[in-house]
């Protein structure tokens, strides 16, 4: 009888250390700001910053979603709902980075739309 009742501690010990482990991961993950701010703590607050600094000096007529408009010799581009710097690239006929070039401080992990970026 005594090796049962041993057995049965054990599988207590075992789930709770499974338990302990699980949450002091979800803390690491949390304190990093992977989970809440969704991207990723410091870059993401950057990048809501200077979307809606490019958003509040936009003329009165933005394009749509999506199209790409010269201003003063620089090519914008209009993120949209599924865009990524790939397809954007694509699109463009350009590289991935050069588009992360012209754009340091855009998470592309993270892309908004509506959000204005420059293309080549």
């Amino acid at each position: 009888m005594q090796g049962g009742l041993e057995r049965s501690v054990l599988r207590f010990l075992a789930v709770a250390a499974l338990i302990a482990a699980a949450a002091v991961g979800f803390y690491i993950v949390a304190i990093s700001g992977v989970i809440g701010s969704g991207s990723g703590g410091e870059a993401a607050r950057t990048t809501a910053t200077t979307a809606t600094t490019t958003t509040a000096a936009a003329p009165a007529e933005e394009p749509a979603a999506g199209e790409t408009t010269a201003t003063t010799g620089q090519n914008t581009y209009t993120i949209k709902p599924g865009d990524s710097f790939a397809s954007i690239a694509a699109e463009h006929n350009t590289s991935i980075a050069k588009i992360i070039e012209l754009n340091p401080n855009v998470n592309p992990q993270n892309l908004k739309p509506g959000t204005e970026i420059k293309v080549p």
